[in-house]
């Protein structure tokens, strides 16, 4: 209690699950389902369309990301994102002897069946 005042404070720890979402992300994700619903992969219309907003969002996140549009990638969801980001850190490395990854300064070596990614024909 400040000066008589009470404060209810609200303390979400569960940030790794899932986070609250900005408006300007809700109304992209309302026009991407109720307009632009199509398959990115299709030939038909809708599907054009909705390839057109993908690549757009792909072009605007490499931009702010200083990267190539090449180099954005969607998921869908975390472990495959986690996946990815192995198996291009084991790619990456797949000359070396024994094959590790860091974290900072922590060196974390793969397990025998994450180094087949290092033998990988990429």
């Amino acid at each position: 209690m400040l000066f008589g005042v009470i404060f209810l404070m609200t303390a979400y720890l569960d940030n790794s699950a899932t986070t609250p979402v900005c408006g300007e992300a809700v109304e992209a994700m309302k026009t991407a389902v109720t307009e632009l619903w199509g398959n990115p992969s299709s030939l038909h219309q809708k599907g054009i369309e909705a390839d057109e907003m993908l690549e757009n969002a792909r072009s605007n996140i490499a931009r702010r990301l200083f990267c190539r549009d090449d180099e954005v990638y969607f998921t869908s969801g975390g472990t495959e994102s986690n996946n990815l980001a192995v198996q291009g850190a084991a790619h990456a490395m797949r000359r070396r002897r024994k094959p590790e990854i860091r974290m900072g300064e922590q060196r974390i070596p793969l397990l025998p069946g994450q180094r087949s990614f290092c033998r990988a024909p990429y």
